[in-house]
């Protein structure tokens, strides 16, 4: 399958994307005001530190200095990463992890990630069909387009030429399929086969409702995304506040994690076939190994997601080998469950066909009997039209 698959990478790596560089620069200045902004508030919340040329000394970016600057008011922390600060109820612990995602923007995406805009304006990425060794999932750096913000204002500088568009097709709750396929879990299986949408029976049973929310679905991605590789209480309710915005306590975070696996048993008994800390042989669906897994989360995530990068993979090969069936097409992103092609405007309609029967066709082997459903949007812009 790598072998199959090469070509399709090559096209893809030699293809680059396109690129708007006055929006990423806008960004970076953007982002730099910002970070300027929330020092002050910072320095504000906790005045009097002043250096020898009367400005203020203190480093937000010192893990020292910001304990000592906790401790000033009242709390011991043992670290300073953002889970921790997460679940403070403080406003200098929000602040704080803003002026950290600021921060991360100039210093990661901001003037000097315009050093990867090729002359022609395109962006080639490295993508390393086989970067990610352990899973056999792909990789991309110099730039990594795997990794950019979640703010859609980054993801809308990577365009489309003159008259053409970008078709983007991801893979709708891909890990939650497979892991339904390889854990056998009835109730899963049963869902996705009636074409239900799994977020929504997680709300409605563990909460008890017949009708759910956005508030309510919220809750139950945050169950279903963190609780599927085997996520504590503790954990847990980090996560659903930091991916999520949902707050929990920890009681009721248990309350919620117990019913989770009252509702799925399929899912229990396949963390209970683990080993835990023993070492163990994993299987994708395809068969490809990883060898001598120790820790509990990586024995159940292996293989589901090494599984649902095979189908990635396979999706590629297929759209270079019926390349006729789309002349002009061709893809220039694939990013963890997401395909991305550019063609020609007129073309939207085939390319959306093109792009959704190989990507069906690639990972419906792998899933099966659980269906593969792919969403599918055209636009000039990764991130949608302007």
């Amino acid at each position: 399958m790598e072998n199959r698959t090469l070509l399709g990478v090559v096209w893809m790596s030699l293809s680059g994307v396109g690129f708007d560089r006055k929006a990423w620069e806008t960004l970076a200045v953007e982002a730099e005001a910002e970070v300027a902004r929330l020092t002050e508030v910072l320095d504000g919340l906790v005045p009097g530190k002043k250096n020898l040329f009367g400005a203020d000394g203190r480093n937000w970016n010192s893990p020292e200095q910001v304990k000592a600057v906790f401790k000033a008011h009242g709390i011991e922390l043992e670290s300073t990463v953002d889970a921790t600060l997460a679940g403070l109820d403080h406003p200098l612990a929000a602040t704080l992890r803003d002026h950290r995602a600021a921060a991360k923007l100039v210093g990661t995406y901001g003037r000097s990630w315009l050093e990867h805009v090729a002359p022609d304006g395109r962006v080639y990425a490295g993508w390393k069909q086989i970067g990610a060794e352990r899973t056999g999932r792909m990789s991309c750096k110099e730039p990594n387009l795997q990794q950019l913000p979640r703010d859609p204002r980054y993801r809308k500088c990577f365009i489309a030429s003159p008259r053409r568009v970008l078709v983007k097709a991801d893979y709708s709750q891909i890990e939650l399929r497979l892991a339904a396929k390889i854990s056998g879990d009835a109730v899963m299986l049963a869902a996705y086969r009636e074409g239900k949408d799994l977020h929504a029976e997680t709300a409605k049973a563990v909460l008890g409702k017949a009708e759910v929310t956005k508030a309510d679905r919220q809750l139950a991605k945050a169950l279903n995304f963190g609780l599927l590789y085997g996520m504590g209480a503790k954990g847990f309710a980090e996560y659903a506040k930091n991916q999520y915005g949902v707050a929990l306590t920890t009681a009721q975070a248990t309350h919620h994690r117990d019913k989770f696996f009252r509702t799925y048993p399929g899912l229990k008994r396949w963390h209970q076939r683990s080993t835990r800390d023993t070492p163990i042989n994993t299987f994708t669906v395809l068969g490809r190994r990883r060898k001598a897994v120790d820790k509990f989360t990586q024995q159940l995530n292996s293989p589901v997601q090494g599984s649902g990068g095979d189908g990635v993979k396979a999706a590629l090969a297929l759209l270079w080998e019926h390349r006729p069936d789309c002349p002009g097409a061709f893809p220039v992103l694939a990013v963890h469950d997401e395909i991305v092609v550019e063609c020609d405007a007129d073309k939207a309609d085939t390319a959306k066909a093109w792009l959704t029967a190989a990507m069906v066709d690639a990972m419906g082997p792998f899933a099966d009997p659980v269906p593969v459903v792919v969403d599918v949007n055209v636009g000039t812009t990764w991130g949608g039209d302007v």
